[in-house]
């Protein structure tokens, strides 16, 4: 795949409307470049990393964070 997308490719990548992508990137919630001032770029990996940040963590994780929190706080 390419380094650089379009909104278009963007909005296929991520399965969302065009309309949305602008949105996101208006808000500053998707990194853009803009060399000539007219059309917006989005790097792939600032889209995955984007993906990525939107993870939710499993039980199994949830839980041994959660014995790890009361492991430490009853060792101090």
């Amino acid at each position: 795949m390419k380094e650089y997308l379009s909104t278009d490719e963007v909005s296929k990548y991520l399965d969302v409307s065009k309309a949305y992508v602008y949105k996101l990137s208006f808000l500053n919630e998707l990194p853009k470049y803009c060399p000539t001032g007219k059309r917006i770029w989005f790097k792939k990996t600032d889209i995955d990393e984007f993906i990525n940040k939107g993870r939710i963590a499993s039980n199994d994780e949830l839980q041994a964070e959660a014995e790890l929190r009361l492991y430490k706080r009853g060792t101090k």
